[in-house]
């Protein structure tokens, strides 16, 4: 008997798909959009308005845990900020 040492490739969160997809299109992107294209794509038809609030903070969380692995650059009023460790 032995035993298959490989793990299976970790899926990517889908929130960092968003957050990526976002910056691969270029221009730059706050946390509120992307929080908005999720709440749109998961949307019902009694979805209220403001839904995407549920996705803000796990956008936010997934953004800087990015930067701090270096995907993706923070700015705050233009400079590059560096995030907490």
């Amino acid at each position: 008997m032995t035993q298959d040492t490989e793990q299976p490739e970790k899926e990517e969160d889908p929130i960092i798909l968003y957050i990526m997809r976002a910056v691969e299109r270029g221009s730059p992107v706050a946390p509120r959009d992307i929080a908005i294209e999720i709440a749109d794509d998961r949307a019902r038809e009694n979805s209220p308005k403001d839904a995407w609030r549920k996705y803000l903070m796990a956008v936010k969380q997934q953004a800087k845990n990015l930067a701090r692995v270096g995907r993706i650059s923070i700015l705050r009023r233009g400079k590059e900020s560096t995030p907490i460790r």
